[in-house]
């Protein structure tokens, strides 16, 4: 057997070393001081809030009887579609097309009808549904397919029946159609 060889360490020069900063350092000169992070439970409202329950003594049945009446909260959300104005979405759940059909899996969905005179968007092309504050888009096998512009600038197909997070625009066929906040 050949002799073990004593592995060397690696060269090194004094400029190697970082020296240690006292200060903030930031990608931009000047930059003013941002703070320390803050958390997100009191910056960042919720969708859904629990109800305040009065409280009742165990022994009245009568309260325990009584339905609370509630006001359902605003979904805060529009889509803005190619031409027009922007529509305020009403359900958690939405289908879009050029006529979009009712789906008997989702009885209560909104419909919104997409204009398009390229003809390049399906007549019942996607569904969109929120869960907490995020929107996901499925393609409902429509020809043209559900499209997302990457940061480099390509084009992403998502592939039919498969859920992908919305983002704030994509495209049914040649349609941009971007989801924004809505101002309510």
């Amino acid at each position: 057997p050949e002799p073990a060889i004593a592995p060397r360490a690696p060269l090194s020069s004094p400029g190697d070393e970082f020296p240690e900063l006292s200060e903030a350092v930031s990608a931009v000169s000047e930059a003013p001081d941002a703070g320390s992070p803050r958390s997100a439970r009191t910056s960042v409202s919720s969708l859904y809030t629990q109800p305040e329950v009065p409280p009742v003594a165990e022994d009245d049945f009568d309260a325990l009887d009584r339905t609370v009446v509630t006001r359902r909260k605003r979904i805060p959300w529009a889509l803005v579609p190619p031409s027009g104005g922007p529509v305020d979405l009403t359900s958690p759940v939405v289908i879009l097309g050029r006529r979009p059909s009712p789906d008997p899996a989702f009885p209560d969905a909104q419909l919104v009808a997409i204009s398009d005179e390229t003809r390049t968007v399906s007549k019942t092309h996607a569904r969109l549904e929120l869960r907490g504050d995020t929107w996901y888009v499925t393609d409902l096998d429509s020809t043209n397919g559900v499209l997302f512009a990457t940061l480099m600038g390509t084009e992403v197909e998502a592939p039919p029946g498969e859920e992908i997070e919305a983002g704030e625009r994509f495209f049914l066929g040649d349609a941009e159609v971007r989801l924004a906040r809505s101002e309510a």
